[in-house]
């Protein structure tokens, strides 16, 4: 059910906003080219002979300042203020807050290994027997399978999917993009790009002068665009360290980047193996203030590195702890305000008895809890992975794990629920979670239930209910409800699908205005918006900029616009309060029932356009 008044008059909005209370944070603004990563790729060690972590393991920190380009927002004559703004949806905290979708699929084929979320939906990459697929969804719930002469080869492995605000990237040896998953074009390969011979990408973000890539063999690259890189300057391998230990010199690859505000993190691991085969793995994280110069920090506390977010007040690292003489290692949260200096605030632990040093389930097996994946909106934090994982394979304990924090400082665990473990009886393979991303105000988890690639996605309705079955293809939105049941489309569910694209009006004086409304990775939306004839700039084009906060389904408030007139002229008020004070709040709300949004300057109806402003 929407709760969108059924007429939509300019009292009936401002009624609408006045119930909210939460302000919007205006140092989002700097967010608006953040994306979600890459995928962590699985640690290049686990198939080596015996492994031996190091007592001390080598640990490099690196932060790097985020390229803030401000999408835009532009308004028309008549300014009106709404008194309080929209509050971001709720953290996902319960089971209830969670619906599960499994990815039509041969049994056994796998599960999803790789995740993006771009302007116009989701991208998952699926284990396979022979090659990786790639699907697509709209709404996260219906997916296609993307036939494989229409993107890059993704090989038995996968491949890194980055969502960016114009839709989608795939690193490797080569960068290719694509606005819907469906049509890829290459912007750089290394037949024209040398410096792409230097390694192979790993990872992606937009940042620094545009876009930073790290990957393998100790490399990291900037783009402007895309079309060119330039290899980046960073720290040695850490030789020294591994050769007083009797190895050779590590190779480093770096695995994913993380962003939060004006500060970037990217993460990874050096690996040796000496004579006698046995390897030593080390974390790395590197720090830049502009992605084209790292730096490096030690660290001695924190172990294997699984992943790292972004969101409210820091970043978050999930990582293996360092055993002792009297405990095994596990699986624990790290937080840091900046990047720089990290304090160990959590350890995630399992629902299993430990003995001698070791977790055993009720089979007597041997098992696991291993952390995965962590992503972060503006509500706050999750961490993914899975408990009870069989040492030697897929086993029915595991269940699929998810962790929520506000703070990233304080962590809970979701119960145990039928969503993320398999309970019937028989030959089952269990479930767990391998990768999770933000989208709009929502969580999208991808992993693995009973031998089958699964998306468990959380609902702004958080109804109850149970799991379901992706169809092949996606015509309808489904409402966000948990069933095995084909549903209906509703205005609740699909809330970033709804109100993502680009969007035109006329105001009283004449004037033409278009917007853009885009997903970001960190849960909120980049608005862009132009004015032709701007009365506050005296008639100039204008451009305003800001980063929107979702409210209840279907309404968004962007905290603090930035407007510029194109002229280079000031704006100035027509009337009343500075200009900043006036746009301070703005909001819009969604009808589902003209598909038109309506915004809270003036009552103004905003429709569908065809062509991008």
């Amino acid at each position: 059910m929407s709760n969108t008044p059924d007429r939509l008059t300019d009292d009936a909005i401002t009624q609408f906003l006045r119930r909210r209370s939460a302000d919007a944070d205006p140092g989002l603004l700097d967010d608006i080219m953040r994306t979600l990563g890459a995928a962590p790729q699985d640690r290049p060690w686990l198939g080596l002979r015996p492994i031996r972590l190091a007592r001390r393991t080598f640990l490099i920190v690196a932060i790097a300042l985020l390229l803030a380009t401000m999408g835009a927002i532009s308004v028309g004559s008549r300014l009106l203020q709404p008194d309080l703004p929209l509050e971001p949806a709720p953290l996902p905290a319960t089971p209830d807050a969670w619906s599960r979708v499994l990815i039509e699929s041969e049994p056994g084929t796998g599960g999803v290994i790789s995740l993006a979320a771009g302007p116009r939906g989701l991208l998952a990459v699926v284990e396979d027997d022979q090659a990786a697929r790639l699907v697509a969804s709209a709404d996260g719930r219906n997916w296609t399978l993307v036939p494989a002469d229409q993107h890059p080869p993704l090989g038995s492995v996968g491949a890194a999917v980055v969502g960016t605000d114009r839709g989608f990237l795939m690193v490797g040896d080569e960068v290719w993009t694509s606005e819907d998953g469906y049509n890829w074009q290459r912007l750089a390969s290394s037949a024209e790009d040398p410096d792409l011979l230097e390694g192979r990408m790993l990872a992606a973000v937009a940042a620094g002068p545009g876009l930073v890539a790290v990957g393998s063999d100790n490399k990291a690259w900037y783009s402007t665009d895309g079309s060119d890189w330039s290899l980046a300057e960073v720290p040695p391998p850490p030789s020294e360290f591994f050769e007083r230990e009797g190895y050779p010199a590590p190779t480093v690859d770096m695995q994913g980047v993380a962003v939060s505000g004006d500060k970037l993190v990217t993460w990874g691991a050096a690996v040796a193996t000496n004579t006698a085969e046995w390897t030593m793995v080390a974390p790395v994280l590197w720090a830049s203030s502009d992605g084209r110069s790292w730096t490096d920090v030690l660290d001695p506390q924190i172990g294997s590195l699984a992943a790292v977010a972004g969101g409210p007040g820091g970043f978050v690292a999930v990582a293996e702890t360092q055993g002792s003489a009297t405990a095994a290692p596990r699986d624990g949260v790290w937080f840091s305000a900046a990047g720089q200096s990290w304090e160990r605030v959590d350890v995630f632990d399992s629902r299993w008895s430990e003995v001698d040093f070791n977790l055993v389930n009720d089979e007597g097996m041997l098992v696991k809890l291993m952390m995965k994946s962590a992503a972060a909106t503006s509500a706050g934090y999750v961490a993914v992975g899975g408990d009870g994982l069989c040492l030697l394979g897929p086993c029915p304990s595991a269940e699929a794990l998810i962790w929520t924090s506000a703070d990233g400082r304080s962590w809970s665990r979701l119960p145990s629920d039928d969503l993320f473990e398999v309970r019937e009886s028989g030959d089952t393979s269990g479930a767990w979670a391998n990768e999770a991303v933000a989208w709009g105000s929502r969580f999208v988890v991808g992993g693995e239930y009973d031998g089958r690639p699964a998306i468990w996605i959380s609902d702004s309705a958080q109804t109850p209910g149970g799991g379901g079955t992706s169809p092949t293809a996606a015509e309808e939105t489904p409402a966000p409800v948990r069933t095995e049941e084909a549903n209906a489309a509703g205005p609740s569910d699909g809330q970033a699908l709804a109100l993502v694209g680009n969007w035109e009006t006329t105001d009283g004086d004449g004037s033409h205005q278009t917007m853009e409304v885009i997903t970001l990775s960190n849960g909120t939306y980049g608005v862009t918006i132009r004015d032709d004839l701007a009365s506050v700039c005296d008639g100039a084009p204008s451009t305003m900029t800001g980063v929107a906060e979702a409210g209840e389904p279907g309404t968004f408030v962007i905290g603090q616009p930035a407007f510029v007139c194109e002229d280079g002229s000031q704006p100035q008020a027509l009337s009343g309060p500075p200009l900043e004070e006036q746009l301070k709040d703005l909001g819009f709300v969604y009808d589902f029932r003209g598909d038109s949004l309506h915004d809270s300057l003036g009552g103004l109806v905003w429709t569908r356009s065809e062509v991008a402003p």
